[in-house]
């Protein structure tokens, strides 16, 4: 909790000191456009990326019945707590939480992840890049290394939570890519995805049909992890 409440200060100092610098310098401060088609961009890119990982989401939920009674458990709870979804729903629900980040893990939103340098670097190996290269990071291997993430076909929450997830490797692990340049939504889709599992598992479980798929194949000609078919799911009342 004091967590969240240093972030909101924090955030609100930045917003503060970005209106005050617009009105001292209106050519060089951030004018209301610019704020507009930030909010714009950051709503927009959510909107797809959050409904298609919370659809991948579902369907694990609805494979793996064990891990969907737990998650209503803990909704369950939720609601005896809370009249209503809050934004503190993102760490009241842990097991909601090592849901979402195990869907991530295996249904990463993109892929592969691109970088440009911008200075000489060497590798640990001694392979030297030089300034302007761009990298790509391939997430999608990294999250399916059984390396790092024994049986990474499987949908395992429990690999986010408590000593296990300690255990994590550093950089294996980046659905929102890593250092100063992750990506701004992360908090933001997160609570989506955690308030719309609330939203669904407070009336409804999720069960497969005759027409999901066993497996899923994914959609070649696009940057983000789509599905290649429609994914069939049946929500019954509880």
């Amino acid at each position: 909790m004091k967590k969240m409440f240093y972030l909101i200060e924090e955030c609100t100092a930045g917003l503060e000191k970005l209106i005050e610098d617009s009105l001292q310098k209106p050519k060089a401060g951030v004018r209301s456009m610019m704020a507009s088609a930030q909010c714009i961009v950051l709503f927009g890119a959510a909107f797809e990326t959050t409904a298609t990982t919370l659809t991948f989401l579902l369907y694990e939920l609805a494979k793996n019945p064990d891990k969907q009674k737990r998650a209503i458990e803990e909704v369950n709870q939720y609601f005896k707590n809370h009249d209503r979804i809050e934004y503190e729903c993102v760490f009241e629900t842990p097991y909601l939480d090592a849901c979402v980040c195990d869907t991530l893990r295996i249904y990463p939103v993109l892929g592969v992840v691109t970088r440009e340098l911008v200075e000489d670097y060497t590798l640990p190996s001694g392979v030297p890049l030089t300034k302007g290269l761009r990298v790509h990071i391939p997430v999608h291997h990294l999250h399916h290394n059984p390396q790092y993430f024994p049986e990474p076909d499987v949908f395992r929450p429990e690999r986010f939570l408590g000593a296990e997830k300690e255990r994590i490797e550093p950089f294996s692990y980046m659905p929102f890519g890593e250092g100063p340049r992750t990506c701004i939504g992360l908090r933001f889709a997160k609570m989506q995805s955690i308030a719309g599992l609330l939203a669904l598992m407070r009336k409804c479980q999720v069960e497969l049909v005759e027409e999901t798929p066993t497996k899923i194949q994914f959609e070649p000609r696009v940057s983000t992890t789509q599905p290649v078919e429609e994914i069939y799911l049946k929500f019954t009342p509880k």
